[in-house]
């Protein structure tokens, strides 16, 4: 790899995250010998794969992914025993052509080899992620430990190089993003997919997985814009530190400002942040510079019908929706926009339109995703009633507006809104409570949070998540007040539950408590 050749890989990689994918494709195609290219070239095909989800978009996926493995395969084997022969003879000497101790032919062959092996992990990473993609579960967990030893092996050599070494700023940001992102994932897995806990073969480590990810990013290499996304995405939802996800996603857009990956993800940063207005404007930037990828394009679309439904704006929000779930060829999110959807239609008085949106969308349901299960469950309650209440009307417009962080505005809906049954009762008292924990008043979300768990065996199987997530919520307020001991007792209580709505989410929550109680 010469000077030249990396400089253009380099240039592509800008075109990339600036969502300029056609011209960066043709450089990669010229350098497709060189492994970081072929990696990149494999990612943008993989990453269109994943959107479409089309049988052709998967077989040239699958193509190219193999190509960067074979080349990849082919510089470790060809590379490691010149590499410990050079290193070899070298000891047998006194002196070195380097402060490292080895020649510049040495570090050389093991530069190389180091990319080699670090590329084979990344493809079969994303090999893992097509074949979960595809529920062959089997292979994915082979694939990802397959990654994972790649990935750990590299690093044992990575950590003793000098900065000075042959292309060490690549080599140690894929390193590095590759076993940060391993570490922290793995923290996080949900109950439904432990399986992936034990194909690796360790449990996560949160803090050092941050601490990894950030090296990725020090490192300024090719893989330091994506650790960089990474670190942002987890700040925000994870870590829930606003402050610090908004400033690393401004400096990130200074870097590439037609990056859709970037805006899409400051669209649902500032939605999560209850900041509508802003997260519009990133997701309308997001459209404009999506067009070189239709589906991406349809994401975007559809998102800026979700902040239309959170701004009970039904109408905007049905034309949206209806041309995402018109257009879409990939089933991500299908069935949750049909829900959105249909509740749309519904809010219009629209009942029989809403029923086949309803209808259309218990197909789409897919086992274990949380957006699919919670909209197959509320389709079939609609179904089966045949309309909205007007109890459960009043509920998801307060539900709504407490997703947009309106709680103030949420608490008074709710207070109108007079339960027909314990259900009922339920459902209102732990949503309440939410917008009360989240604006302080914390003996009032109690008192909710109480009252609706002792709604217990009056809960359909429908609404049982009240239990769980009402436990999570007290566990919350007892962290807050320093009594971890009950705190612990709550999550305990709630780890007995399952198959509820939001399951997922709730679990990542209950973690992170248990993290904070066992510290």
């Amino acid at each position: 790899m010469d000077a030249h050749e990396l400089q253009e890989i380099e240039k592509a990689l800008n075109l990339y995250w600036n969502m300029e994918i056609n011209e960066a494709e043709t450089i990669y195609l010229k350098y497709l010998n060189n492994p970081i290219s072929g990696s990149l070239w494999a990612e943008v095909s993989v990453i269109k794969a994943g959107l479409t989800e089309t049988k052709e978009d998967i077989k040239e996926a699958r193509g190219r992914l193999e190509k960067a493995q074979n080349v990849a395969r082919k510089l470790q084997l060809d590379q490691k025993p010149i590499y410990q022969k050079l290193e070899k003879e070298e000891k047998k000497k006194s002196g070195s052509a380097s402060p490292s101790g080895h020649s510049a032919d040495s570090e050389k062959a093991k530069a190389l080899y180091l990319l080699g092996k670090l590329v084979f992990a990344e493809t079969t990473m994303m090999e893992a992620i097509m074949d979960f993609k595809a529920r062959d579960y089997v292979k994915a967990g082979l694939n990802m430990r397959s990654s994972w030893k790649q990935f750990q092996q590299a690093l044992e050599l990575v950590v003793g190089l000098p900065p000075n070494f042959p292309y060490y700023s690549h080599i140690a940001s894929s390193a590095y993003c590759g076993v940060g992102t391993f570490h922290f994932m793995i923290s996080i897995v949900p109950p439904a997919f432990k399986w992936i806990i034990e194909a690796v073969g360790f449990e996560g480590d949160r803090t050092r997985g941050m601490q990894e990810l950030q090296l990725a990013v020090e490192a300024a290499g090719y893989r330091s814009p994506q650790a960089n996304f990474t670190i942002i995405l987890l700040q925000n939802f994870f870590f829930e530190d606003f402050a610090t996800a908004n400033a690393l996603l401004d400096k990130m857009l200074a870097q590439f400002p037609k990056s859709v990956l970037g805006l899409y993800l400051g669209g649902c940063m500032f939605r999560k942040q209850g900041n509508i207005g802003r997260s519009d404007e990133m997701f309308t930037a997001g459209f404009k510079y999506s067009e070189q990828m239709y589906q991406l394009q349809l994401f975007v679309q559809s998102e800026l019908g979700y902040n239309s439904f959170l701004k009970l704006e039904w109408e905007p929000a049905s034309v949206q929706l209806s041309g995402f779930l018109r257009d879409t060829s990939s089933q991500g999110f299908k069935a949750f926009i049909g829900w959105q959807l249909g509740v749309c239609l519904a809010m219009m008085g629209k009942d029989d339109e809403a029923k086949n949106a309803m209808s259309q969308l218990i197909p789409w349901v897919r086992k274990d995703y949380d957006y699919d299960e919670f909209s197959g469950r509320r389709a079939k309650v609609f179904l089966k009633n045949g309309k909205m209440t007007p109890v459960e009307k009043q509920f998801t417009i307060a539900s709504l507006l407490f997703e947009a962080t309106k709680f103030e505005e949420a608490i008074k809906v709710l207070e109108e809104v007079l339960p027909v049954t314990e259900d009922d009762k339920g459902c209102l008292n732990k949503l309440k409570a939410n917008c009360y924990h989240s604006i302080g008043k914390l003996d009032q979300a109690k008192e909710l949070y109480l009252s609706a768990i002792s709604t217990e065996k009056s809960l359909t199987k429908e609404n049982i998540y009240v239990v769980p997530q009402s436990l999570v919520g007290l566990a919350e307020i007892f962290i807050k007040e320093g009594k971890k001991d009950q705190a612990k007792a709550y999550l305990k209580r709630a780890k007995g539950f399952s198959g509820y709505d939001w399951e997922q989410i709730t679990v990542m929550k209950l973690k992170k408590a248990w993290q904070i109680v066992d510290s």
